[in-house]
Parts: C-alpha cells; sequence; structure tokens
C-alpha cells in the first residue's frame, strides 16, 4: 500500500473552517466518511490534527447527525475502557456507567446518539486510547459497524492499523517555509 504525504496549513476564512494539503480540502474527508471509508490522521504533536477533526466534525453535522466525539487522555489507557469512562467523554461515561462495557454496548450508543445505523465516530488522541477501546473500535469498524475518523500522534503501527484496508491513512509531514 502506499502511503501519500499531505501537508497542513489552517484558512480560517470560512465559516466553516478548510485545512489546505490534506486532500485539498476536508470536504473530502467527509465524502470519504460518508461514502463509510474509516480514515486515520497521522502526524506529530501541533500538526493540526485536532483542527482537522473539529473542521470535518462542523461539515459533517451541517447535513447528516452529528458525529460521536472521543478524547483520548493520558491517565485512562492502563484501566480497560478507562479512555470511556472517565476524563473528557463524559456523556458516554454517564450512559455507560453501572453495566459492563462491552463492544455491543459501545455501537448501541453511538447508533442512539447518532439516530442511525452506522454511526461516525471522531477520536481525537487516538494514541491515548486504552487497548479494550481502541481493539472494541477495531472490531466496529471491521464489522463495518461504524465509520471512524481518528487522529493520532502515533506513527502506523498502533493496534487499530492492523485492519488490513478497512482504513485510509493520512500521514502528516513538516511545511517547509515555501508553504507557510
Amino acid at each position: 500500500m502506499s502511503v501519500e504525504r499531505h501537508r497542513i496549513v489552517p484558512d480560517n476564512s470560512a465559516a466553516s473552517p478548510r485545512v489546505v494539503g490534506i486532500d485539498r480540502h476536508p470536504q473530502q474527508i467527509v465524502t470519504r466518511l460518508r461514502s463509510e471509508t474509516s480514515v486515520v490522521i497521522f502526524g506529530p504533536l501541533g500538526f493540526g490534527k485536532t483542527f482537522l477533526l473539529d473542521s470535518v466534525e462542523r461539515r459533517l453535522s451541517e447535513t447528516s447527525p452529528e458525529p460521536v466525539r472521543i478524547i483520548g487522555t493520558m491517565g485512562t489507557s492502563s484501566e480497560p475502557f478507562g479512555s470511556l469512562l472517565n476524563g473528557p467523554n463524559l456523556t458516554l461515561t454517564e450512559a455507560l456507567a453501572g453495566t459492563s462495557v462491552t463492544t455491543g454496548r459501545i455501537l448501541s450508543y453511538f447508533q442512539q446518539v447518532c439516530a442511525v445505523d452506522r454511526p461516525v465516530v471522531l477520536v481525537d488522541d487516538a494514541h491515548l486510547l486504552d487497548a479494550h477501546t481502541m481493539r472494541s473500535l477495531s472490531q466496529l469498524v471491521v464489522a463495518q459497524a461504524i465509520t471512524l475518523l481518528a487522529a493520532s500522534d502515533l506513527v502506523p503501527h498502533a493496534p487499530l492499523l492492523s485492519i488490513d484496508r478497512a482504513l485510509a491513512p493520512i500521514p502528516l509531514c513538516v511545511l517547509g517555509a515555501e508553504h507557510r
């Protein structure tokens, strides 16, 4: 599989910001997600991955059900499903509290929140997710139960990427002075 290298440059001129250099426009990522193709974005800290997720989320919300957003946080990766039960994912935490967390329950929550059979799930800082959460998301992608847009600081060797051909990676690289 060949991997294209993309650069990102924020463009704040529109109400729904666009990012130049990642498939030329977040709309193309939205198109991939709507065609049920999952996407993973890799790049070092500070390269605009969260900005890109924000832009894609706004564009998705304009014409379709709002996607579910999960944020990976440090300190939650040692506990099974700690990424879902702690930290900034409060609504998800409350929905799953008091019961055993399973891949099926996670899917039911996603479907209920999005009101669709195949919800779009955005994961920011995917490299900080615990193994159980990562495994469940991977299983849901392989089963074609969700469409995933994940952003990660790590290189493409995370467990999520063991899914052959189920995800479209978008690695980021440093902008040279000529692109700034």
